[in-house]
């Protein structure tokens, strides 16, 4: 054992100390603990370890109030209190920004806090004969879980009549479950094998939709999820975002950058079900929303019929492909990619044509810089609003705006940015 004491946290949550000139990364440990460790793997230029005993704790330290964290995968941070979490997040969002694309600090705004338990409205779990659950950390071998303290308690009522489904059904494989916001339709999907007439039996009344290998057995193809006053279909495959109580302050700040931009028309790239266009179309003229997933676009088309919306359109197509209608008229583009950031032909298509506002929602902080530091040749970034949608975890949301830095683009904008920015804190 070597004793070391731990700087600071690393982007994934993990303490980094220096032992023997090298970069050591110890697992569920925080800034200024002194602590024994183990090495449990060695490389060329760093060490992993983990800890066997603790010689001075953090004041950030706490008891994990979950029984499975010693080995589930699914949060790195329970160890840590949710006022040391949103400090670490913090940090990372200001040092990948500072470092990668050396934004100015002053910009970035606090991080918006959540309810740290019961946010999620989707869970995936594994399934082993008559075990329901995940996997260990770095593993392939299940952990039984009854409950799970991220999960809206409607998800945890499902998986445990899932538990007592599969007590005589030992061939299923996986399920998806998920949970619509304010509407509380639920939705199970199963894949393996089982009795389907056995399966609708048990989970008739008890669910809304319920799928058996994304075959529909009883309920609609989707369920539906409320945001402000707007409703949204959530299919099986669909991509909503999974925090009930963040999820409407996420699209807020958003809303509230479009309305004191004053922007008049909109082009929503990566456009998904089209929650982010929907949801601004009462304040601008016209949104153009673009989407490479049919089911998805489909999901849109239909959104947008369902909550009366005319001044919206949807696009079928790669985003990249789909930039020839990003034109001058357009003076708000409003991104919200995967975790792969931006390509380079949007990137440069953005360059080119420089609409005078970019609203970048972005879900991977290294991406986000990577792409900033490619679109300062033509914009300034003026706000950074961090936002905590996935608690206990290293992972974080965040939303930038950029302006173009031509002078015309700023006067024919007509917003005023101290203004804007005073409005998203």
């Amino acid at each position: 054992m070597k004793q070391v004491t731990i700087e600071k946290q690393d982007h994934f949550g993990r303490g980094i100390a220096h032992l023997d000139q090298k970069i050591m990364f110890v697992e569920r440990a925080l800034p200024k603990e002194t602590c024994q460790i183990e090495i449990v793997q060695s490389k060329k230029n760093y060490q992993l370890a983990q800890i066997v005993k603790l010689e001075t704790s953090s004041i950030e330290r706490c008891e994990s109030i979950c029984p499975y964290y010693s080995k589930c995968g699914g949060c790195e941070l329970l160890h840590q209190t949710y006022s040391g979490q949103l400090r670490f997040k913090n940090q990372k969002i200001e040092e990948i920004l500072t470092k990668y694309a050396q934004i100015d600090p002053k910009v970035i705004q606090p991080i918006l806090a959540s309810n740290p338990i019961r946010y999620r409205n989707k869970v995936t779990l594994h399934i082993e004969k008559d075990k329901i659950g995940y996997y260990e950390a770095k593993s392939h071998r299940l952990i039984e879980v009854s409950d799970c303290l991220l999960l809206d308690a409607q998800l945890v009522e499902v998986m445990q009549l899932l538990q007592e489904f599969i007590k005589d059904h030992h061939e299923l494989k996986s399920a998806m479950i998920k949970v619509g916001r304010k509407t509380k339709e639920v939705m199970l999907a199963v894949t393996g094998k089982t009795n389907r007439d056995h399966l609708k039996q048990f989970f008739q009344n008890k669910v809304t939709t319920l799928l058996y290998n994304h075959k529909i057995l009883f309920g609609r193809p989707y369920i539906t999820s409320q945001v402000f006053n707007q409703t949204f279909e959530i299919t099986e495959e669909s991509f909503f975002q999974v925090n009930n109580d963040m999820i409407e302050r996420l699209y807020q700040v958003v809303i509230e950058l479009v309305q004191s931009l004053r922007s008049q028309e909109v082009l929503d790239l990566y456009c998904g079900t089209g929650t982010i266009g929907l949801l601004v179309s009462p304040f601008v003229q016209k949104v153009i929303g673009v989407e490479i997933v049919q089911e998805a676009v489909a999901s849109a088309k239909r959104n947008k019929k369902r909550n009366h919306i005319s001044n919206v359109s949807f696009i079928e197509g790669q985003v990249e492909k789909s930039l020839s209608i990003l034109t001058k008229q357009i003076d708000t583009v409003i991104v919200d990619p995967p975790r792969s950031g931006l390509d380079s032909f949007t990137v440069q298509k953005l360059l080119e044509v420089r609409p005078q506002n970019v609203i970048y929602v972005s879900c991977d902080p290294m991406t986000l810089a990577r792409d900033l530091n490619k679109l300062q040749k033509e914009y300034d970034v003026n706000l950074v609003r961090p936002v905590d949608m996935f608690p206990n975890t290293h992972h974080v949301e965040s939303i930038v705006l950029l302006s173009c830095k031509s002078s015309d683009s700023v006067i024919n904008g007509k917003w005023n940015l101290e203004k804007t920015i005073e409005k998203c804190r």
